[in-house]
């Protein structure tokens, strides 16, 4: 279970986050919605644990642990994933090499080679080229390989709670269809927690949320199902 308890955020004096509460179990998907700079993305991280953010106040619990006394290396290796809004790219380390890296720090009991072979078969399957594994991390890359990547790795790492920031974002409408589709499979056994923070909620025409909650100004105004987001696509923010 994930518990976000009156959770504070600012930046130089500026409150980003206010009073902040979310609860999530198992196999809910709570999509996160708002206009850009409502703070959506700072929500993302705060959870993920990025350096660049602190909380002034409150408390987030996963897995009966308060997530605050953790770093993002922690935090990963609870089963926490957050993919970005703008993946970066890496000189020097290989698509294939961070995943390799990566279940090093989960203490995968697969070894490299099973890793590898699944890793090969992901990027089969997201029709990025056999040569995209030997490729510096996302260098020289679209925006759609790149979000592809992100779910790639998502899958890779078998999170338990997974964190989506705005995956439409710079890409076309068939990749953001692809994508959800794929995560759609991903979620089939139903065990995960899913956050989805999103401007445009077309990736919710394939991800259907258990909860919608409705983010401005760093609060979370309002929170229900399915019936804001008719109203938001009808009258907008």
């Amino acid at each position: 279970m994930l518990k976000i308890e009156n959770v504070s955020v600012s930046s130089n004096g500026i409150l980003i986050l206010e009073n902040i509460n979310l609860e999530a179990t198992p196999g809910e998907i709570h999509a996160i919605i708002g206009p850009k700079r409502c703070g959506k993305s700072t929500l993302g991280n705060i959870i993920a644990g990025h350096p660049r953010y602190r909380a002034d106040s409150g408390k987030i619990t996963f897995k009966r642990k308060n997530i605050f006394n953790l770093n993002s290396e922690e935090r990963n290796n609870l089963g926490i994933f957050l993919s970005f809004q703008n993946p970066p790219d890496i000189l020097g380390i290989s698509n294939s090499s961070l995943i390799v890296e990566m279940s090093k720090t989960k203490r995968n009991s697969k070894s490299k080679t099973d890793i590898l072979q699944s890793y090969k078969n992901l990027i089969k399957q997201f029709e990025l080229g056999s040569e995209w594994k030997d490729k510096d991390f996302n260098l020289g890359s679209t925006p759609s390989e790149r979000k592809k990547n992100e779910i790639a790795q998502m899958i890779s790492s078998n999170p338990e709670l997974i964190l989506i920031d705005d995956l439409e974002d710079g890409v076309d409408e068939d990749t953001v269809k692809f994508i959800s589709n794929e995560i759609q499979n991903f979620l089939k056994n139903n065990d995960k927690i899913v956050l989805i923070f999103t401007s445009s909620t077309k990736i919710l025409d394939s991800l259907s949320p258990t909860k919608v909650h409705l983010m401005s100004n760093g609060k979370i105004v309002k929170t229900g199902d399915k019936k804001i987001l008719k109203r938001i696509r009808t009258n907008g923010y």
